[in-house]
């Protein structure tokens, strides 16, 4: 082990290159290492991947045998975030720097030893210093910047890079599929790398040629010297030898063991999934909160209906952990997600789902629910959903319930607790409307209009809640409502739970939030669609078709009126249906515990 009131520690990384002309390959980097070793005060040592064939036929020379150096054989997958920052590599450097204590890492090549090494340096406070020479910081695509004419002129646009690597990487009839996954990928990367160089102490360049290209790339103001060293070993070692004259040992070098936190992220495709995660995230903070947690979103896309614009970023920085639209940058263990989007390199994936209805997608024998089989793990609500998803795929399937209805389950939320919350009379009559959002399936275009109608008193309240996705012209028309009646609230937040507690009835259609407005128990009304046949993925085999008999069903706004004042009069009815149906919904509807349950398993797969 070295001694830091000696030397000046440093660690070069080296990736083996091959011995091109102008390349800066692992025989320059260790006369470089070789010639400042020589110098009285400084150690350095070498942590390279093992030299290839090809490179061993090519050099003739004996490495030097006063240098240290540590191999490590990491191969990242291609396009996940494996290729950028290796969890293998990072628990091998890791060691290394602990045992070593350097003060500085000084970075020449990487390849598949990724960018770990250099947020490691971060992590244990060293210095850390770039001498830039070849293309990995940019490409994976073997672009020859150390020529002064490469053949890449640098990327335009993203889609350009997307395109070249699908080129030289992917086969014609697997681009298709694999276009999306790829540009996440170049984003992620590019944004990721980006910041691996903010992180720099020094940045140098050994040719105009790497500079140039470097710029092109966007990596501007980094300090990068454009000076053509070419392969002048003793003005470089002098260079350097100057530069690590001025930096202090490191203060955090005295770090004894690695951290090796367990990394949960939870992932949200839509506003929608935060009600869905914050339960568990809350149940996983209370029960393990030795782990580390962070959240990340989709970012809107055009092709996309979900996402998050960048203001909407705040929804997620009140749980007070790390925040990305970058999923791979928080390195998880486990993610967590709550709809069938499944982001490359990000540990294993525990899909939990956020809803009980199939609507002819989810929880039906369907190309969307097959995609589940990328799930390391599937939580679903309850037993119904276990035996019609273990039919499809081969993933684990686990009836935990849903989280989100916890508290209601429990009791720790009901009328009284809204009522007091929200500082509402306990004896009124609270009717929640909630509606699905799509075209077919919908009772907005039928019912909104003349939904007042149902006030018949001034102690009765009509509560709005309408799917996120819900058409701009139908949010118009609610606001018109409550600005004409006050007994007309309308809900602007993405949680409906507490007021299926506050509510005595509720009106729907083909919502998620009916069966969870019936496993309280309590009455419904629900319209059936005219056009729902015209729905793309309509399935009368499927429950949100068949199992409405958990309410009164009506096919206008004339028959509205009426159904409500029977669901008043005799909340009781349908009640067994109801129950029969619900106990098969919702595994955790007699203890209110399925956040605990998802957090055991979580935490099962995260220490396995």
């Amino acid at each position: 082990m070295h001694n830091p009131q000696h030397n000046k520690n440093i660690l070069f990384v080296c990736h083996d290159f091959l011995h091109t002309p102008q390349s800066c390959n692992a025989r320059f980097i260790e006369k470089l290492a070789s010639k400042i070793n020589r110098k009285p005060g400084f150690r350095v040592d070498i942590l390279c991947l093992p030299s290839s064939s090809t490179s061993r036929k090519l050099s003739r020379e004996k490495p030097a045998s006063e240098l240290q150096t540590f191999i490590i054989n990491s191969k990242p997958r291609l396009f996940t975030f494996d290729a950028v920052r290796s969890k293998y590599a990072e628990h091998k450097i890791e060691k290394i720097l602990i045992q070593n204590r350097y003060d500085i890492l000084h970075v020449f090549t990487v390849g598949e030893l990724t960018a770990a090494p250099v947020e490691l340096a971060q992590n244990y406070g060293l210095k850390v210093f770039l001498t830039l020479c070849d293309f990995w910081f940019l490409c994976e695509e073997n672009c020859d910047l150390a020529s002064d004419d490469p053949d890449c002129k640098g990327p335009e646009n993203n889609e350009k890079c997307v395109q070249c690597f699908l080129n030289k990487y992917i086969p014609d009839h697997k681009k298709n599929h694999l276009l999306f996954p790829v540009r996440d990928h170049k984003k992620s990367r590019a944004s990721y790398l980006k910041k691996i160089f903010k992180i720099a102490d020094n940045i140098d360049s050994l040719s105009s040629g790497v500079k140039k290209l470097h710029e092109k790339f966007g990596f501007k103001n980094l300090n990068i010297l454009s000076d053509s060293f070419k392969y002048d070993i003793d003005r470089i070692a002098e260079h350097y030898i100057q530069k690590y004259n001025s930096v202090s040992p490191s203060k955090n070098n005295n770090k004894t063991n690695p951290q090796n936190k367990k990394r949960i992220l939870f992932y949200c495709f839509d506003k929608m999934h935060i009600p869905v995660l914050d339960p568990i995230y809350t149940k996983m903070k209370t029960k393990h909160p030795e782990y580390m947690y962070g959240f990340a979103a989709m970012p809107r896309n055009k092709h996309f209906t979900a996402g998050f614009e960048e203001g909407d970023l705040r929804l997620l920085k009140a749980f007070k952990e790390y925040v990305t639209f970058y999923p791979q940058e928080f390195f998880p263990d486990v993610t967590i997600l709550p709809d069938s989007y499944y982001p490359h390199g990000c540990g294993k994936m525990v899909h939990v789902g956020h809803g009980v209805l199939s609507k002819g997608i989810y929880y039906t024998d369907t190309i969307k629910a097959k995609q589940e089989e990328k799930a390391d793990m599937v939580c679903v609500p309850g037993a119904y959903h276990q035996q019609m998803l273990e039919s499809i795929i081969g993933s684990p399937v686990m009836a935990t319930g849903m989280p989100k209805l916890d508290n209601l389950f429990n009791g720790k939320i009901n009328k009284k607790t809204v009522c007091r919350h929200y500082n509402l009379p306990e004896s009124y009559t609270y009717i929640l409307y909630a509606p699905t959002y799509n075209q077919e399936l919908t009772s907005l275009d039928y019912l909104l209009e003349k939904i007042d109608q149902i006030l018949m008193t001034d102690q009765m309240m009509l509560l709005i809640k309408l799917h996120s996705r819900c058409k701009p012209r139908h949010r118009l028309m609610a606001q018109k409502l409550v600005n004409k009646d006050p007994r007309i609230v309308y809900i602007s937040g993405q949680d409906i739970t507490e007021f299926l507690a506050l509510a005595d009835v509720m009106i729907s259609d083909v919502s998620s939030a009916m069966m969870e407005f019936a496993a309280l128990d309590k009455p419904l009304v629900l319209f059936n669609n005219p056009t729902w046949e015209d729905y793309e993925h309509f399935n009368p085999n499927d429950i949100d078709f068949a199992w409405r008999d958990i309410g009164l069903q009506i096919t206008g706004s004339d028959q509205l009126k009426d159904a409500v004042q029977e669901c008043l009069q005799y909340p009781e009815k349908l009640s067994r249906i109801r129950t029969k149906y619900t106990d098969q919904l919702f595994a955790n509807k007699y203890n209110g515990d399925a956040s605990g349950n998802i957090a055991r398993l979580v935490s099962g797969l995260a220490e396995s």
